[in-house]
């Protein structure tokens, strides 16, 4: 596959996804984070689509295809569950996460005295919510499923979730690792750089392989969103999506 023809897929499976990306019903509390899920991950492969011109950014491409690999793994692992009572704990968790944001904020700034006001409030709702986030250790989770990406990857692995077979899972494993190591200060991310021939190599590799992960996961997404609304709304309106996204899917190896 050349790389023209996987920017070209890309961006006519963009322009097929806008009416999906668009739609404003919400029939249940999983369209919420559905919804809100969706159009980031459809801007993430738009800035993927552009990035994925230049050769010389296949680090950055990267570093966006780990966002949308975390984007569908979480729909995926919201799905495996009830998928309304997943995203109702996904939002409240913003309860939890909104005190540990201000708890950080004000060690650095102790003399804001709204912001010491507004921790008294946020508080209150933090002490009423964590017991519904916290391990058998005792320890308030920092994540609203106490999970890592990996380990959810895992999970659907062992489940056997549609979407993660043998031939992609070693392709996601990359795109997770080398993506963390990409979002941080780490030592086998900066050496390439120190050799332009090296990181010209690499960086042409991070292109090819993220662009064919990008269409596999955005066509997972799709497929999982036109096929919920579709089974809830009993509105056959994004059929062609529903075909476009399994043919994606076939193409880049990805079962749906």
């Amino acid at each position: 596959m050349h790389n023209a023809d996987l920017l070209e897929r890309i961006k006519t499976t963009l322009d097929l996804c806008k009416p999906l990306k668009e739609q404003e019903n919400r029939p249940s509390a999983f369209f919420i984070v559905m919804t809100g899920a969706y159009r980031r991950s459809f801007y993430t492969v738009r800035s993927i689509w552009e990035l994925g011109h230049h050769e010389e950014l296949g680090g950055s491409v990267f570093v966006l295809v780990r966002n949308l690999l975390e984007d569908v793994v979480s729909i995926e692992t919201i799905l495996a569950g009830d998928a309304d009572h997943e995203s109702a704990r996904f939002f409240e968790f913003i309860r939890i996460q909104k005190y540990d944001d201000l708890r950080f904020m004000v060690s650095y700034s102790k003399e804001d005295a709204s912001m010491l006001e507004e921790m008294k409030t946020v508080a209150k709702d933090y002490e009423a919510y964590k017991v519904h986030y916290t391990d058998k250790r005792g320890r308030v989770y920092k994540s609203w499923n106490n999970k890592l990406v990996g380990q959810m990857i895992r999970e659907l692995k062992a489940n056997c979730a549609p979407g993660f077979n043998a031939e992609i899972l070693p392709l996601l494993a990359k795109i997770y690792l080398d993506g963390n190591r990409k979002s941080h200060f780490n030592p086998s991310d900066i050496l390439p750089y120190l050799y332009e021939d090296a990181q010209k190599v690499d960086s042409k590799n991070h292109i090819d392989e993220g662009l064919i992960t990008t269409i596999a996961l955005f066509a997972r997404l799709t497929y999982r969103y036109a096929v919920a609304y579709m089974t809830v709304t009993n509105d056959y309106q994004y059929d062609d999506l529903i075909r476009r996204a399994i043919a994606d899917a076939d193409y880049a190896g990805m079962s749906l």
